[in-house]
């Protein structure tokens, strides 16, 4: 029996009693003033009727505690089950799993950044030994800057050592969680960090949009 049928049973078990106790009180009441013949014949079938009301009333009690208890017990069982659903996704395998990606992911990123400053710092060197003062566009002891193939690198300034950009990495993790957060209130989105490579990210996404 669910509880909900339980709870019916009861509050019908509890109004026929009302309604008994109601009656027997008026006929108690006939008793008391004089009429007893025909009230104390009545009465003898309401007592016995009003105890098997308050019986049914009992029993009826008695199923709604154990609804009451079944469906604590299934909901507590459901309850366990959803946590065990839920936490084996979320499970420190797949995090640890997770943590070990972002973490190569992150030495990769430090790697070529690591890779395109040394870089940087080599083809700068050769171009000044190679006295091609066309190319270099400002020359201050090691600083060096010059041009190649359309593009512009800066020894001290170009904002790509590796751990450089893993810092990066961090800002832009924090910079999406708040532009989550703008987007959920309604509000318009962040313009991207003031870096080349977040804002090389925000124009493929402004194209691809735009696709």
């Amino acid at each position: 029996m669910t509880e909900m049928e339980a709870r019916a049973q009861l509050e019908d078990a509890r109004r026929e009693k009302a309604e008994l106790d109601e009656l027997i009180a008026g006929l108690e009441q006939q008793v008391r003033e004089g009429d007893e013949t025909e009230a104390q014949r009545a009465l003898a079938e309401r007592y016995g009727l009003q105890r098997l009301a308050q019986l049914r009333a009992d029993a009826a009690e008695e199923r709604v505690r154990q609804a009451e208890a079944a469906a604590l017990e299934e909901r507590r069982r459901e309850a366990e089950a959803a946590a065990a659903a839920d936490l084996e996704i979320l499970s420190v395998d797949r995090i640890a799993d997770a943590l070990t990606a972002a973490v190569d992911a992150l030495a990769e990123l430090q790697r070529l950044g690591d890779a395109r400053q040394a870089a940087i710092e080599r083809h700068a060197k050769t171009f000044v030994e190679l006295g091609m003062s066309d190319r270099i566009a400002h020359r201050d002891g090691g600083w060096v800057v010059f041009t190649a193939g359309g593009g512009r690198y800066d020894t001290a300034q170009d904002g790509c050592q590796g751990k450089r950009l893993v810092e990066l990495a961090g800002e832009e993790l924090v910079r999406r969680g708040q532009a989550e957060q703008r987007a959920a209130k309604g509000h318009g989105p962040l313009a991207p960090l003031p870096h080349p490579v977040t804002r090389c990210i925000a124009r493929r996404e402004a194209e691809g949009k735009a696709a």
